[in-house]
């Protein structure tokens, strides 16, 4: 029995947040490319770091869930609509209604800046802060994304809103902790990295 099938025998639980090595093997189940399943590391670490720094200042963030989900939210990349496959796989497995949201909602978010940051604007805006496995500024990485847009201005739209929401999370994120992105995740300009792999 494939693992997959094993999970949906086994889980019952609509709370339930898959392990970091249930998270692995749901990756190696969806047959990912090496480079997708390195980035979910990578922004699983970055948004780890994120989201324990809110909480030190205050915040209660599920940070096991953050983690979880951003180790998965490319588990349907290669799929039209990935966000979405993937959240209503993770929901038909019966993990946490809040794992699915946070991956659902990793390409396109609504922000609310009336409420405090949560755990979906934390996954979100640490997958805008990764390229590949290279954690990278946000000007760089929607440079790039615009770059790929060509004249296609319908995509160009798409990009520049999802900047305006990275921005205006970064925005929020460093407000409540009194820290940098780069102090945060402990970056610097010439600390360009990927991230170790586990």
């Amino acid at each position: 029995m494939s693992f997959v099938a094993e999970v949906v025998v086994n889980k019952k639980m609509s709370d339930a947040v898959p392990t970091a090595m249930e998270c692995r093997e749901l990756m190696a189940s969806a047959r990912l490319p090496a480079g997708i399943m390195a980035h979910c590391r990578v922004v699983a670490e970055i948004s780890r770091r994120l989201a324990l720094a809110v909480n030190n200042a205050g915040g209660r963030l599920d940070v096991d869930c953050i983690y979880a989900a951003a180790l998965v939210h490319d588990i349907a990349r290669v799929e039209h609509r990935h966000a979405d496959r993937g959240a209503d796989l993770l929901e038909s497995l019966g993990y946490a209604r809040l794992l699915a949201d946070i991956v659902r909602t990793h390409m396109d978010i609504v922000v609310d800046d009336r409420l405090p940051v949560d755990e979906r604007e934390i996954v979100y805006l640490a997958d805008k802060m990764v390229c590949g496995e290279r954690v990278v500024g946000l000007e760089e990485r929607f440079r790039r994304a615009l770059q790929k847009c060509g004249v296609d201005i319908e995509a160009a739209a798409a990009v520049r809103r999802r900047q305006s929401h990275a921005c205006r999370i970064r925005d929020r994120v460093e407000a409540a902790v009194r820290l940098t992105l780069a102090e945060i995740c402990d970056i610097t300009v010439a600390d360009r990295f990927p991230l170790s792999s586990d």
